[in-house]
């Protein structure tokens, strides 16, 4: 449910538009045959609507600078099998959105669970699906400031989270054991169940230690999501090498 600034439009223009294109993203040239002006899109505008999407999908700005490829994860041997599985989805994304398949990726603090997440919206925006990232807290404050506001508003919120087409929600076991915050959740779960859409949830906790927390929400836990584990943390290549070389600069 994020809508863009004009100033964050801005810093995206200033940060991906390049000088070639005066960062308009349109190169204009002149046609040899004709000498009329002609105009083409500029290669940076690719990178723009990459930025613009992964903005409206509300994925962290420390997972957006961060290469797609996680092949380096097949080496992780002691997180090896829950990778793989990642892999696999990875590559049957198509099929598991048209049969709303989502995954429950569980694991220890600074296993990757959030990172690999946000990898698999990546692929889903490249592909032209809507996604969207949240954490269980912003989606609960999201959902009880749109029932205050009244039924429109909260109608608007629940169709949002029904309707987008691979949904993540991050640490969903740090969801408060409050009545309101149950309802929240439960009800966007089962609302996309319904739809058929597809789900991915991470928490520290399996998903047979969590599932009755929620109500109604067995079915879409254990129908619609392949539960996978990170035993111990997981760091990418990509981040480890931009530590390095910005510490030994």
């Amino acid at each position: 449910m994020i809508e863009p600034t004009d100033d964050q439009i801005e810093v995206l223009k200033a940060r991906h538009l390049c000088t070639a294109c005066d960062k308009t993203g349109v190169i204009k040239y002149a046609n040899p045959d004709t000498d009329a002006v002609a105009y083409s899109p500029c290669s940076c505008v690719k990178k723009y609507k990459n930025a613009y999407n992964m903005l409206v999908a509300n994925i962290p700005a420390a997972y957006q600078e961060l290469p797609i490829d996680i092949e380096d994860a097949k080496n992780n041997e002691e997180n090896k099998q829950g990778l793989q599985l990642i892999l696999k989805y990875i590559t049957k994304l198509d099929d598991a959105l048209a049969k709303g398949i989502g995954l429950y990726i569980a694991g220890v603090p600074g296993s990757g669970k959030s990172f690999l997440g946000a990898t698999i919206l990546k692929v889903a925006l490249e592909k032209n699906y809507k996604a969207y990232f949240t954490y269980i807290e912003e989606l609960i404050t999201q959902g009880l400031a749109a029932a205050r506001i009244g039924h429109d508003a909260y109608t608007k919120f629940q169709n949002y989270f029904q309707n987008v087409d691979i949904l993540l929600i991050d640490d969903i076991d740090k969801i408060k054991t409050d009545e309101k915050d149950a309802m929240i959740l439960s009800t966007i779960l089962k609302n996309r169940y319904h739809a058929g859409k597809s789900v991915i949830i991470t928490a520290s906790r399996p998903k047979a230690r969590f599932i009755h927390m929620i109500p109604d929400t067995q079915a879409i836990m254990e129908e619609r999501m392949f539960e996978l584990s990170l035993k111990v943390s997981y760091r990418p290549k990509a981040l480890t090498r931009t530590l390095s070389e910005f510490f030994n600069e």
